[in-house]
């Protein structure tokens, strides 16, 4: 009996369906939870030094944070 460790259980057919193309790309052959994490901590990562760097430029305003289409814009990026 097969009994994998922690992040090693595969996807299943439904989880496989869920994912966006470039994640499910990033993954290469490697279909299994832990590695999916992997890659949605490198997205948000991503997403947050951008979001960081903005608003060490000037180009995020706090009025445009504090709007519904600034979390709906972070939200389809992630």
């Amino acid at each position: 009996m097969f009994i994998p460790r922690y992040g090693e259980t595969p996807l299943d057919f439904d989880e496989l369906d869920v994912l966006k193309p470039a994640i499910r790309s990033g993954l290469g052959s490697e279909l299994t939870k832990l590695a999916v994490f992997d890659v949605e901590q490198t997205v948000e990562y991503g997403e947050g030094q951008d979001l960081f760097d903005r608003a060490l430029t000037g180009g995020l305003s706090l009025d445009h944070v504090l709007t519904v289409d600034f979390v709906r814009t972070v939200h389809h990026n992630l």
